[in-house]
C-alpha cells in the first residue's frame, strides 16, 4: 500500500476523497464493508426478493450498514473499505454507486477493492468491454 500516494492526494484537498484499490488491500484499521455479503443476507434475512419496496429498502439498508460500519478512528479519520461490487449491478436494487460513492466520498475517505478493469475513470465489471460499470469521471480519485 503506498500511504505516501494516499497522503499527498489528501494534502491536494480533493472534494472527494476515494481511493481505488487494484491488487492493494487497505491499511489494516480501515474498516470493511463486503457490498455483496451484507445485501445479499438483508435481502435473504427479510425476505424481499419480490417485495415492491425493494429498492428503497436495499438503499436504506446499505446507507445504514454504511454508517454502523464507517470509522473515524482510523489513520485517515472518517475512512471505511467497500469490496465485494457485483449486486451492485442487479437492476432490481436499484443501487446508484455512481452518486453514492460522490455524495459519502464528500465525508469519508473510500478505498474502493476493485477486482475488475479500471479504464477511463470507469471502474467496470469483470472486463473493459463491459456495460456494468461505475462511472468515477466527476469524482476526484485516485488509483493504486
Amino acid at each position: 500500500m503506498d500511504i505516501t500516494a494516499i497522503n499527498k492526494y489528501l494534502q491536494s484537498a480533493p472534494r472527494y476523497r476515494l481511493v481505488v484499490l487494484k491488487d492493494e488491500m487497505p491499511p489494516d484499521d480501515i474498516p470493511k464493508f463486503d457490498i455483496g455479503k451484507s445485501i445479499s443476507a438483508y435481502i435473504i434475512s427479510e425476505n424481499l426478493l419480490h417485495s415492491k419496496d425493494l429498492k428503497m429498502l436495499v438503499n436504506a439498508e446499505f446507507m445504514r450498514l454504511f454508517r454502523e460500519i464507517a470509522s473515524n478512528d482510523t489513520t485517515f479519520g472518517n475512512a471505511i473499505s467497500l469490496c465485494n461490487f457485483g449486486i451492485v449491478f442487479e437492476e432490481k436494487l436499484g443501487l446508484d454507486m455512481r452518486t453514492i460513492l460522490k455524495d459519502l466520498s464528500r465525508n469519508y475517505l473510500m478505498f474502493i477493492q476493485w477486482e475488475g478493469v479500471v479504464k477511463d475513470d470507469r471502474l467496470c465489471f469483470l472486463t473493459s468491454d463491459s456495460s456494468n460499470f461505475i462511472d468515477l469521471s466527476e469524482i476526484s480519485h485516485l488509483t493504486i
